[in-house]
């Protein structure tokens, strides 16, 4: 699925992925630097919140959260002040397949279609690929990285998550794609911060 979007450059946008709420094993939220899930969650909502504006607007690339029913996951939505989130999904999707897909149904009275950008409360979503242009810049968002993308020897910048680097990796990037996951920044990151860090980076492989 493909979208294309243009954000007027006043607007603050951030981009977040793999956050992971309520997933309730050691493997994620010990790596990700905290003593429980309980720890786990609240700094997840508490960030989310102070960074991110009511009125700003917030990419989320995927695995929002797992071992979460659809109640479960209404009151996660609830509690995130921020009225813009756009959602690409990622290989973790219940309970949001499940919710996305009663929505579209009752909306169009079709069983088993998909229909982007479709918006749910507070979140859009958008499929399983975007293209943003921001401040003249281009950006690919997908859940898993990509070896190639759109514009990619015109420098666009392809941000994703899925793959959980550490907060080290960010040193040793060799091209404009970047894991924007909660393990690797413990935040959301404004799109002018992901402009600093790659602005001496040029990528080296063009798709044909």
């Amino acid at each position: 699925m493909y979208n294309e979007l243009t954000i007027d450059s006043v607007r603050n946008v951030f981009v977040t992925a793999d956050t992971h709420y309520n997933h309730d094993k050691k493997f994620i939220y010990e790596e990700y630097g905290y003593a429980s899930l309980s720890e786990h969650n609240i700094d997840v909502l508490d960030k989310i919140n102070n960074i991110v504006g009511e009125n700003d607007i917030l990419f989320h690339l995927g695995d929002i959260c797992l071992n979460t029913n659809e109640e479960q996951f209404e009151i996660l939505i609830s509690s995130i002040k921020c009225k813009n989130i756009y959602y690409v999904w990622g290989n973790h999707s219940n309970p949001l397949w499940s919710i996305y897909k009663k929505q579209v149904e009752k909306t169009y009275n079709i069983k088993d279609i998909e229909v982007y950008p479709f918006k749910y409360k507070n979140i859009t979503f958008v499929g399983n690929y975007l293209t943003l242009i921001y401040k003249k810049q281009m950006y690919v968002m997908t859940h898993y990285p990509l070896k190639t993308w759109i514009c990619k020897k015109h420098n666009a910048i392809n941000l994703h998550g899925h793959i959980h680097s550490n907060k080290n990796y960010i040193n040793n990037i060799t091209e404009k794609c970047i894991d924007v996951g909660w393990k690797a920044f413990n935040k959301p990151i404004h799109l002018n911060e992901i402009q600093e860090i790659t602005k001496n980076i040029n990528n080296t492989q063009y798709e044909k």
